[in-house]
């Protein structure tokens, strides 16, 4: 669902060279699910159900990997900070499998680097994006708001992207 209803726009303004020679992309996804303790275990901390996905992690990497191209080297590390939790309302508790954090940084298939920023242990969340920057032009898509930004070269003058009904993507 991330990113479907500009998806066409920004693969277009992609393929078309608006970000001319691609440098980075930056993947930010904060929120604080996690922070408390006495939260009963998610779904999405039980490899049994979330497999090796940690937090949104594969779901946006799919997003950047339409939009800006695939990894071809990842390194990353994760924490978890909260090992067990209660199971729903009950005293039971389980292990928590998969982590609180993830910090992936990777070379993908353009040359550009990537930085992957995910956390489920963030007090004051803000700013869910995914961007992507070029030496001619940047692409900043507002998760929270759905909203797509533009800047372009001499001036990098950030404005928003607007999307024409009949150019909108989804499901």
């Amino acid at each position: 669902p991330h990113g479907m209803r500009v998806e066409p726009t920004v693969m277009r303004m992609v393929a078309d060279g608006f970000l001319g020679d691609p440098v980075h992309v930056v993947v930010r996804q904060f929120q604080s699910d996690y922070i408390e303790a006495a939260n009963p275990l998610h779904w999405r901390q039980i490899s049994e159900y979330s497999g090796f996905n940690t937090l949104v992690l594969g779901i946006l990497a799919e997003v950047v990997g339409r939009w800006f191209g695939y990894a071809t080297e990842v390194s990353a590390v994760d924490a978890t900070f909260t090992h067990e939790r209660p199971v729903g309302d009950s005293s039971r508790t389980r292990s928590v499998d998969r982590p609180d954090s993830v910090f992936v940084l990777a070379r993908m298939q353009s040359g550009a680097t990537a930085a992957f920023t995910l956390s489920g242990v963030v007090g004051a969340p803000s700013g869910n994006v995914i961007e992507g920057y070029g030496l001619r032009g940047s692409l900043r898509y507002l998760v929270d708001d759905d909203r797509l930004l533009q800047a372009a070269a001499p001036g990098w003058a950030e404005d928003e992207v607007q999307i024409p009904a009949g150019d909108e993507g989804g499901w």
